[in-house]
């Protein structure tokens, strides 16, 4: 067989072999896009009630893509710091593929997404995510007849359950201009003593990161 027979069949055979790879490919990706856990129609019980509140309000506040390292360096976050060593302090980790829904919904719920229901991948343009049906942070407290808010970006609250959440200020751009507008809404609802609960999400670290 001559060469040039031998470098054609080389040839289709690396573009027969690129295009099941990608059809692969593309059937994983859509399969973790579409994956919902199992518990999606028969949630969990919650747990058991607090007996007694430990403070008057939480105020928790989400940086996103914010590093560890910088967190926990002194000189360029003296405040975040200066809390640390007033309260309790942890470094958790969080589990590929890394995502912001992902992470959120098991920061919020307290599981990964095969128990939590939360979404295996960030939603697709144009797609939202999907409300939690798992007990969550913000069920619990308002199953105590508390009130919630948010303060931050707008796609953050398409996973929160809409009767929990009871006032939200919402940014739609990733700057510190936003970031200043969600810090000073935040303020504002602290200030109300409304909300036993309110979660502030920043996201411009996140954004410039990207």
């Amino acid at each position: 067989m001559k060469k040039t027979t031998w470098v054609m069949i080389g040839i289709s055979a690396l573009l027969v072999s690129a295009a099941i790879s990608y059809l692969w490919a593309t059937a994983i990706m859509d399969s973790m896009y579409a994956f919902r856990s199992p518990l999606t129609s028969a949630p969990l019980p919650g747990g058991a009630p607090v007996e007694s509140r430990l403070t008057r309000s939480v105020v928790a506040i989400l940086v996103d893509g914010l590093r560890v390292d910088t967190a926990a360096n002194a000189e360029v976050m003296p405040f975040l710091n200066q809390l640390r060593t007033q309260g309790a302090s942890a470094v958790i980790h969080s589990r590929p593929p890394s995502y912001s829904a992902p992470a959120w919904s098991v920061l919020m719920i307290g599981a990964w997404p095969e128990l939590s229901d939360g979404p295996a991948m960030n939603p697709t343009e144009g797609e939202s995510i999907p409300a939690w049906t798992q007990d969550n942070v913000f069920t619990a407290i308002h199953n105590l007849g508390l009130k919630t808010a948010f303060s931050g970006t707008y796609y953050f609250p398409q996973g929160i359950p809409a009767a929990t959440l009871d006032d939200s200020f919402l940014v739609y751009e990733e700057t510190d201009a936003a970031d200043q507008e969600t810090t000073a809404a935040a303020i504002n609802f602290i200030q109300s003593q409304e909300y036993p609960f309110l979660l502030v999400h920043l996201n411009q670290v996140d954004y410039a990161g990207h």
